[in-house]
């Protein structure tokens, strides 16, 4: 009897190991997703991408460029998750409850809305979990300030002591970043820590993050922290941008795609190795706020964006010159993680072709460059033609050559466009620092082209008269 006992434990030994292999990926599958990622980055002017893949119990890495599964990336806005851990596990502990106002913790914060002061007391932490609280990036994103001093989360709240607020909290979901920093303010207040100690020995050590950093210097000194890029004029380039220290909460942790395979394995219920406490936190990072309504079918939860019609659990990321995209389907045990040190590249295309390859219903998905890239290549080639018309209109003044000599007309529309411009961008939210830092840089040369282009034509029409 036992003999037929353990033949029968051996065969079905054998199933389950075939069941696990059976969505192990094939050379084909492997070849078109390398195929994918190059041709992203070559199209994007990425110098490094790193890609991991989670499929059921099988975890893959790709890369394209100098870099690896270990290369070290700035998470940008992927960052939230890790904090909103932070916050719900304070929450866990007994140390804060999300409906806690805002000014148990900070309590100099004085918001008004429309002009008339917002009760203080009805603002709470779920407002800022929730992106409910009235901040937004439309209205508060450009105000963050530079710096990277030991103070400088305090210093980035107190810049929104007394905001004006672009809706009554609670009413309304609109993503704004500043929640994130303002939480990290909580987490220092609460815990007698700063945030990077906190976040460090009581968040990421526990569950097995050993290769995700608060700062630059320990990501180099771990391994290779892979510079930014950006691209000017058709020509990427390596780009130092400013430290927004201030902000690390919610975009400036570092990481690299072993750890974020790790990360999202604990998002699917696959690590067995964390608490039972991590768990139950875990899964409240996946409960969306539906006391509003989703935008673009997305309702927004512990830091991670939640599909309203289907179960995706995702969140996208970008700073000057980094970006990351997760995402993660849990019904199909699925998760795909892309880090780059380039703002341009479409993760979404980049995403979707993994995923199309692994479920083989495209083995020849092509990537997509972004829209933003697209606006990008036009106006580069916007500055380009304009300079060289200005050169060539220059050339002509020199020689004494004369226009039909209606320099009025053209003075107007060279003043027209300087006054629209300096009226348009902080209309739009935009300070000339914004646009320098976060934009694309042929935003600014289209603009000084076309400046530059409208007044040598009126200076030729001039001479003309």
């Amino acid at each position: 009897m036992k003999k037929y006992i353990g033949v029968v434990i051996l065969l079905f030994s054998l199933v389950v190991l075939g069941m696990q292999n059976v969505r192990a990926m094939t050379e084909e599958q492997f070849e078109a997703i390398q195929a994918l990622l190059d041709e992203a980055s070559r199209k994007s002017g990425a110098p490094g991408i790193s890609v991991g893949i989670v499929d059921g119990e099988d975890v893959y890495y790709f890369s394209s460029g100098d870099v690896d599964e270990a290369t070290y990336y700035e998470l940008a806005s992927v960052s939230k998750s890790l904090t909103a851990l932070g916050i719900l596990l304070l929450e866990e502990e007994g140390e804060l409850a999300l409906n806690d106002s805002v000014v148990e913790y900070i309590p100099w914060l004085e918001w008004n809305y429309q002009g008339e002061p917002v009760d203080m007391r009805d603002v709470t932490l779920s407002d800022l979990l929730y992106h409910t609280s009235g901040i937004t990036n439309n209205k508060h994103f450009q105000d963050i300030p530079q710096g990277d001093s030991s103070d400088m989360l305090e210093q980035t709240v107190r810049v929104f002591q007394d905001a004006e607020l672009e809706f009554v909290p609670g009413t309304t979901f609109q993503y704004g970043t500043i929640n994130y920093a303002i939480l990290g303010l909580v987490i220092e207040t609460v815990t007698g820590k700063s945030y990077e100690q906190f976040m460090l020995e009581e968040v990421l050590a526990p569950i097995g993050l050993e290769q995700t950093f608060l700062y630059p210097d320990q990501a180099a000194s771990n391994g290779d922290l892979v510079p930014g890029y950006r691209t000017t004029l058709f020509v990427t380039h390596s780009y130092d941008a400013p430290a927004f220290a201030g902000n690390k909460p919610a975009g400036y942790i570092i990481s690299n795609a072993e750890n974020m395979v790790r990360w999202m394995q604990i998002q699917l219920g696959q690590a067995e190795d964390i608490s039972d406490t991590f768990k139950r936190v875990v899964e409240k990072l996946h409960q969306a706020d539906q006391t509003v309504s989703p935008v673009d079918e997305f309702y927004y939860g512990g830091g991670w964006f939640i599909g309203a019609d289907e179960p995706i659990i995702e969140h996208s990321g970008v700073n000057p010159n980094y970006s990351t995209q997760v995402k993660m389907l849990p019904e199909e045990h699925i998760g795909v993680a892309v880090l780059g040190n380039h703002a341009d590249i479409n993760h979404l295309s980049l995403v979707e072709g993994v995923k199309s390859i692994l479920d083989g219903s495209d083995l020849s998905a092509e990537y997509a460059r972004s829209a933003v890239q697209k606006v990008n290549l036009i106006l580069s080639a916007v500055t380009i033609v304009f300079v060289l018309l200005t050169v060539i209109l220059i050339a002509l003044i020199a020689r004494g050559k004369r226009g039909n000599g209606h320099y009025k007309f053209w003075g107007t529309l060279t003043l027209l466009l300087l006054a629209g411009t300096a009226y348009l961008a902080p209309a739009l939210g935009y300070t000339w620092l914004i646009l320098l830092i976060w934009q694309p840089i042929s935003q600014l040369t289209a603009l000084i082209s076309l400046i530059l282009f409208f007044a040598t034509v009126t200076l030729y029409n001039f001479r003309g008269k």
